[in-house]
């Protein structure tokens, strides 16, 4: 007589299903896990794009504000004015004069002469009133106007915003921090004649 065996079984599979729940698990942890970090660097991206945008808008600004008090000084200088300081209107550039912007002898174009304190630089004053704290932390905004034919004047300003800095050596802008911004105009103190040939204005 042969002895009978007896064997263990566990609950049969419920609907034919293997240990499928723990993949699936595993599987969306994975994808939210991505999901996630994709996610945050679209969020880290996006706000370095609007960071660079305000910094650049900073700078404009500062650059404008050097140009129109630029602009001032030589018409306050040619119209012999007090309202700026002699010291300030004595570094315009009133020789050689410039036939244009391109001119070769033009000072500007000279990364060398925006050292600070260069001796036709000109440093925009800090507006007594300014309550943000953005336009005190970048370099103070610069400028330069040199003489023209026909009594006109180049001015070229140079704004910056926070986080940059100016090599005190060579004039240059140190490193990628922060923006820069380089704007131009002509000034006309007087109003243009036209010529005796009548092909242009004096």
């Amino acid at each position: 007589m042969r002895p009978s065996r007896s064997r263990c079984r566990g609950p049969a599979p419920v609907g034919g299903q293997h240990g499928t729940v723990l993949p699936v698990v595993l599987f969306l942890l994975t994808v939210l896990a991505l999901a996630g970090l994709f996610a945050a660097r679209r969020s880290a991206t996006v706000e370095e794009i609007a960071n660079n945008s305000r910094m650049g808008e900073v700078a404009r600004l500062a650059a404008e504000s050097a140009l129109r008090y630029c602009e001032a000084v030589v018409i306050d200088a040619v119209e012999d004015g007090t309202v700026y300081d002699n010291a300030v209107k004595a570094r315009l550039v009133t020789a050689p004069p410039l036939s244009d912007a391109g001119d070769a002898q033009a000072r500007w174009a000279a990364i060398g002469n925006w050292v600070p304190g260069a001796a036709s630089l000109i440093e925009v004053p800090a507006p007594a009133d300014s309550v943000s704290a953005e336009p005190a932390s970048a370099p103070a905004p610069t400028c330069m106007a040199e003489a023209m034919t026909h009594s006109r004047y180049l001015v070229t300003a140079r704004g910056l915003s926070a986080g940059a800095a100016i090599d005190s050596a060579t004039g240059a802008l140190v490193g990628l921090a922060g923006s820069e911004v380089w704007l131009q105009a002509i000034v006309s103190p007087t109003l243009p004649v036209r010529s005796a040939s009548g092909a242009g204005y004096e």
